[in-house]
């Protein structure tokens, strides 16, 4: 249910059906591989604008048909649904075609907005605005930076949920190469992070709030499912760096076995150190 129901009309009804077959379509079957292409096909763009999806608010004169904002709204919230994160169509279509659209000038807007509608133009708002631009959302490597630099053309690059579990991407992509940490490294970090949780918090907050930490550190890891589950009802700092040490043990000698639980769909999907 949506937050704006009591405002929709069955013509706004009408609409999201057309909008959830679409996407159930020609969207969210692809999501994956775009997120790891980090690139929709223009020719998406294209089918978007033939359905009336792009800036259906904007005047007929310039191509689009008029709608209320409900129509963007609908549009938004389908796209969630997707779960498709790099689909960036309502920044084109209610932020940065908007600018254009209050600020050109009447042979600029004629030129430039019928291409908006119709998917043939892609903005972006690096061209829109003056101030630096900083491009965010799915950074987990130097590549990854790179790309979103590429794509956009920001200026610069935030990375936040990429470094749970991962904090040496800061330093691969200042240095602009992707180099993972051998086992040892990784579990030196580890028992760094752990140290100074304990550090900060206290052994009884430190181990308890260190637990989701230690989850994004080893997911992904052969076996380690089972591990995080039993650090996750671990109290004290001893006992979490025991059972690391018999992990890490397990990993080196190959003892450690693999399962389907070992890797979760929001981590890092590849197999990491082939062990």
């Amino acid at each position: 249910m949506s937050l704006l129901d009591r405002y929709y009309t069955d013509e706004h009804h009408l609409f999201r059906d057309q909008v959830r077959r679409f996407f159930e379509k020609e969207v969210a079957p692809f999501a994956d591989t775009w997120e790891k292409e980090g690139m929709v096909p223009r020719s998406v763009w294209k089918k978007m604008g033939e359905q009336g999806f792009l800036c259906p608010w904007l005047a007929e004169e310039y191509g689009g048909v008029g709608a209320d904002f409900l129509y963007s709204y609908i549009l938004t919230e389908e796209l969630a649904r997707t779960r498709c994160g790099g689909f960036f169509f309502p920044l084109h279509s209610d932020i940065v075609v908007p600018y254009l659209n209050s600020f050109g000038t009447e042979e600029q807007k004629q030129k430039w907005l019928p291409g908006c509608v119709s998917g043939d133009i892609i903005t972006a708002v690096k061209q829109a605005v003056a101030v630096p631009v900083i491009g965010n959302g799915g950074v987990r490597c130097a590549s990854d930076a790179q790309a979103l630099l590429e794509q956009t053309g920001c200026d610069a690059v935030m990375i936040g949920r990429g470094a749970l579990g991962n904090p040496w991407v800061f330093r691969n992509v200042a240095r602009g190469v992707d180099q993972e940490p051998s086992l040892e490294q990784l579990f030196q970090v580890i028992r760094i992070h752990v140290a100074r949780q304990v550090a900060y918090a206290g052994e009884f907050m430190g181990i308890r709030e260190m637990r989701k930490h230690l989850g994004w550190y080893l997911r992904g890891l052969k076996g380690s499912a089972m591990v995080r589950e039993k650090l996750h009802s671990m109290k004290t700092e001893q006992d979490v760096l025991s059972a690391l040490s018999a992990y890490q043990e397990a990993l080196t000698s190959g003892r450690a076995t693999a399962s389907q639980r070992d890797f979760e769909p929001d981590a890092f999907p590849h197999s990491r150190y082939g062990v």
